[in-house]
């Protein structure tokens, strides 16, 4: 990369974004929607997920991406209702920022979430793991290059209730 462009990724991933006006909370985009059974799965939709968890909807093909959630399991824990859920989303990448690529990547999300079911408490254990992989040609500001993608990440967000 060249010394304006260093700095300028730098920049982008050293800022703390904030939630814009009208972004759907994690809740709102992993919800079924509907009383759901143990077993059963539901469709995500990729604009709410892209919306919610990218902040970043302009960049993908939102027609072409899809995802599903599962409920594994329920039980009851400290009087509240938990749930055990797991969850696939693909969101398909036709730029990443400014870069246009030539051909779309997809961007892959594994989901594991046990979380309090019933909202009677802000708790649970949120896991995601997300990759993508391919070598593309990009443009951008007038200059073709090659890229070899090969990106994994993952974390995991415990929430407990304050004592």
């Amino acid at each position: 990369l060249a010394e304006d462009d260093l700095a300028g990724v730098k920049d982008a991933l050293s800022k703390k974004k904030e939630k814009k006006e009208g972004q759907p909370e994690i809740q709102d985009v992993l919800e079924p929607g509907k009383p759901v059974k143990v077993g059963e799965s539901w469709d995500l939709d990729p604009k709410k997920f892209a919306a919610g968890m990218m902040d970043d909807e302009e960049s993908f093909d939102l027609e072409k991406s899809s995802g599903t959630m599962t409920l594994i399991s329920v039980e009851k824990r400290g009087g509240a209702q938990y749930g055990k859920l797991e969850g696939e989303i693909e969101l398909v990448a036709e730029k990443m920022g400014p870069v246009t690529l030539n051909k779309p990547i997809k961007l892959k999300f594994k989901l594991e979430l046990d979380v309090c079911i019933d909202a009677s408490q802000p708790a649970g254990t949120i896991k995601i793991d997300a990759g993508m992989k391919g070598k593309r040609t990009a443009e951008a500001n007038g200059q073709e290059f090659e890229l070899d993608i090969d990106m994994d990440m993952g974390g995991t967000m415990t929430i407990e209730r304050a004592k």
